[in-house]
């Protein structure tokens, strides 16, 4: 019993050596197989399909070429050196991730990750540059225009942009394109010397203090909140002066004289904006009054 026993563990044994073998014969076939095959096509495309911003597919295709040594049609498949391709492409500015890689069909695929510009920013020496999600500089583009938040006065330190500053921007533009209201009602923000960012709005003749901007989540709730309660009755224009910095709380300065016409117009104007962003894609939900000081 004892021998037969051995007899079936040697056979299953045997078996499943017999399958590695055969796998690894396999392998090793395809792989001298697309060594020897040669480059039938190429495909150069961003990961999500969109208009390339920052590379140009000119550039992605001579990298392939430099790193192959020669063209691309007709080459040998193992001619390109993959990987090198890929780091290559990495050090483009405007590039996060790239991938190439052969399909079945001996067909060059090459996939590019662009950065994503949140905001479009101008500093204090007056240049200008996008900043994708994680606070890095990007170049403008020459063949398209990216829409986003703009913000002037970015503090130029050292040879480069403020780090902190950077990061408050980036922070603000997320708030403002995660909400089709504040997408729609942000004009752009102004940087002082000291730090302090200040939003002109598209509708309305006020201005809207947010300081450091530290937390601008909570500063946007709560003038969301003074703009339903407070504006929507009384007109954009009633408070030339709107402070958001202090947590829990709005201080607004009152303007003395507001014309009767122009205070109905107002009226209509903000109840639009505020009907808008209650329909929009804004999670901002109404909590409790808030305290004002005028």
């Amino acid at each position: 019993m004892i021998r037969s026993f051995n007899i079936k563990r040697i056979l299953f044994v045997l078996f499943w050596a017999g399958i590695a073998v055969g796998m690894g014969f396999l392998i090793n076939a395809a792989w001298k197989k697309q060594g020897r095959a040669i480059c039938k096509g190429y495909v150069i495309m961003r990961n999500d399909d969109d208009s390339f911003v920052f590379i140009k597919k000119q550039d992605v295709e001579a990298v392939i070429r430099l790193r192959a040594g020669g063209s691309l049609l007709g080459q040998s498949v193992d001619r390109f050196p993959l990987q090198r391709i890929e780091d290559s492409l990495k050090k483009f500015i405007g590039v996060s991730d790239a991938q190439a890689y052969f399909d079945n069909r001996s067909v060059l695929y090459v996939r590019i990750q662009e950065r994503i510009p949140v905001a479009r920013v101008f500093t204090t020496l007056g240049t200008s540059f996008y900043l994708d999600s994680t606070g890095r500089s990007l170049p403008l583009s020459d063949q398209v225009v990216i829409e986003c938040p703009v913000f002037n006065g970015l503090k130029w330190v050292n040879g480069r942009a403020d780090s902190l500053q950077s990061m408050r921007i980036v922070a603000l533009a997320r708030c403002i394109q995660a909400d089709s209201f504040w997408s729609a009602q942000v004009g752009h923000f102004e940087i002082d010397e000291k730090g302090r960012f200040e939003l002109i709005p598209v509708a309305g003749n006020h201005r809207v203090q947010f300081g450091a901007a530290e937390d601008p989540a909570a500063a946007f709730h709560r003038l969301w909140i003074f703009y339903q309660q407070v504006l929507r009755p009384r007109g954009l224009d009633t408070y030339p002066r709107i402070d958001v910095q202090y947590q829990g709380q709005v201080v607004a300065s009152r303007n003395r004289y507001t014309a009767e016409s122009d205070s109905a117009r107002q009226r209509k104007q903000v109840d639009a904006l505020i009907q808008a962003g209650m329909k929009s894609d804004s999670t901002i939900q109404i909590t409790k009054p808030i305290k004002r000081a005028t």
